[in-house]
């Protein structure tokens, strides 16, 4: 089905307010870690830095976020920005440093004496659905490993994997030819992962991506998406076969796929029916880069970066035809994410609030 594309208008404008920056340092401990993460994970929910925190105009942040000028400091390095990968909330996030929590460094990477470096690690944080813990996992040298973020105590746990995927508040991990959902005995002492089956798969032609999981069976592709805890739903996607899958991510019915074909690269968006029984397909050839940036926010609105730097938003339901793009030089280079049916985005260390006006 062709978009109805709506190109909006120069006097719709995005406005924009910075509710949190995450430090790349630690900080002196003001208050108990613990006391933190419960604040951050279930306190107001007010981001802004103060009160009558002003709205800017994007265009305003076409630049990068100003820094002091002043320098650093005689016997002071000078320490790059973190960027967040993963954000729990506002003011919990997962960056190149480590965990943050209330937007301070608390457990950097370089104090959980990983096997291999950090970067190249398969990390994600998560939240336990009955005490609301927040927990890190991170697969190093063929094992998951779990910590306490709250105070960085490593879970003990003896689980050998060959990679993890994060879908939604779950983790997924594969074990030679099975995919397994990991789910936690929590008592108020104690976290035991436990592992439960999802999927049988291929184990030399499965990949994980961003919560989902794309098995090349003899040039024949499938995908298995994890729609809801403890199932899966595998389906099979002919509109892939003869292409080289390059990155693939899945969020609330959305699954975009970035491949390589003839030499060009090609950006495919795939919206499920029910029961994931069909889907129907856009395709974006000769794309400029195989980034495949995009969220999906509660309400079913799907907001995507494209390789051209337009925002897109677009329906997550099957058959909607409606597509509006907003080109807007601030979002260049920028990093989306959500936090239920608001959208945000991040630019470094920084986090930005942002809403549709004229």
């Amino acid at each position: 089905m062709t978009p109805r594309i709506l190109q909006l208008p120069s006097s719709v404008r995005l406005k924009v307010r910075e509710i949190a920056r995450f430090a790349a340092t630690l900080a002196p401990e003001t208050l108990t870690v613990a006391g933190i993460a419960t604040f951050a994970l279930n306190g107001p929910r007010d981001y802004a830095s103060g009160p009558n925190q002003p709205d800017y105009d994007l265009p305003i942040l076409a630049q990068p976020p100003r820094r002091s000028n002043s320098g650093p400091k005689p016997g002071k390095s000078v320490q790059p920005p973190a960027t967040i990968l993963q954000l729990i909330d506002p003011t919990t996030a997962l960056t190149t440093e480590g965990v943050c929590l209330r937007t301070t460094l608390k457990l950097p990477f370089k104090a959980l004496n990983l096997r291999i470096s950090a970067s190249s690690a398969d990390k994600v944080l998560l939240v336990t659905p009955r005490l609301s813990r927040l927990v890190l996992a991170i697969c190093d040298g063929g094992r998951v490993r779990f910590w306490h973020g709250a105070d960085g105590v490593e879970i003990p746990c003896s689980l050998n994997t060959v990679g993890l995927i994060s879908c939604g508040e779950r983790l997924v991990v594969k074990q030679s030819g099975a995919l397994y959902e990991v789910r936690r005995l929590e008592l108020p002492t104690m976290l035991q992962p436990m592992l439960h089956p999802v999927a049988n798969v291929l184990p030399h032609a499965t990949r994980l991506f961003d919560d989902v999981a794309v098995q090349d069976i003899l040039g024949a592709y499938h995908v298995s998406l994890f729609p809801q805890p403890g199932t899966c739903r595998t389906v099979r996607i002919p509109d892939l076969d003869g292409h080289r899958i390059l990155d693939a991510r899945f969020d609330n019915n959305v699954l975009m796929v970035a491949s390589e074909q003839a030499g060009k690269y090609v950006i495919s968006i795939l919206r499920f029916g029910v029961d994931y029984r069909d889907y129907d397909l856009r395709a974006v050839p000769d794309a400029a880069s195989p980034d495949i940036g995009f969220v999906t926010l509660d309400n079913g609105v799907c907001l995507w970066l494209n390789p051209r730097q337009e925002l897109k938003i677009f329906s997550n339901r099957k058959g909607a035809s409606s597509l509006k793009v907003l080109d807007e030089p601030a979002l260049h280079g920028a990093r989306l994410f959500m936090d239920g049916t608001q959208a945000l985005f991040a630019r470094g260390d920084t986090l930005y609030e942002m809403k549709m006006g004229t």
